[in-house]
């Protein structure tokens, strides 16, 4: 049965499969086909942790924002419909590990955002956690606000190449995964 279901292709992305191929993309500058993915998908098991939704979304709350911090995420990303926060969860507090700061991120979805702010967030979001990897020390977003700026110019640099590498690659990427119902709303431009 196993062998069965590992040999469906799903060309339809869910977030681990577009987390999965994001990253494949950030070391090798092209998308992997769904048939490609096919090969190396977890069927039965968990996906990676940060691969897991709940762990890549979250709220404006989740990391107890200062309001000078929440205005400086704001001019960041300024026109987007998406913000990406770091600093630990502390709605979910983990007593046993020690998280490193590239798993103390998430994304915010603003109440308007598609599937294409979806994907750039998510984008983003991987190469942010790739310049946090080598940091040991508990992050949040005050101190990490140049880190912050060149993975957002990074991703606005890149993400009409990997939108066009994902068609190429023939991914759906029209209906992710349905609602997610964490949204905020903040004022998209300021003032």
């Amino acid at each position: 049965m196993y062998k069965q279901i590992s040999s469906v292709v799903f060309r339809r992305m869910n977030f681990e499969r577009l987390w999965l191929v994001t990253n494949i993309f950030l070391d090798h500058k092209v998308s992997p086909t769904p048939e490609e993915i096919c090969e190396s998908e977890r069927v039965f098991l968990p996906p990676d942790h940060l691969s897991r939704r709940s762990v890549a979304f979250g709220s404006l709350s989740r990391a107890n924002l200062a309001p000078d911090e929440l205005t400086d995420l704001q001019k960041i990303f300024s026109g987007e419909k998406y913000i990406i926060i770091v600093g630990q969860n502390r709605k979910k507090k983990s007593i046993f590990t020690k998280n490193p700061a590239s798993d103390n991120c998430h994304i915010v979805l603003h109440a308007e955002a598609n599937n294409e702010d979806i994907v750039k967030s998510t984008l983003n979001l991987a190469i942010l956690r790739r310049k946090l990897e080598s940091e040991d020390d508990i992050r949040r977003s005050r101190n990490s606000l140049l880190l912050l700026e060149k993975s957002k110019k990074e991703c606005d640099e890149m993400f009409e190449v990997y939108m066009s590498s994902l068609d190429e690659s023939r991914w759906k990427t029209e209906f992710l995964f349905g609602r997610c119902s964490m949204r905020s709303i903040w004022p998209l431009r300021l003032p």
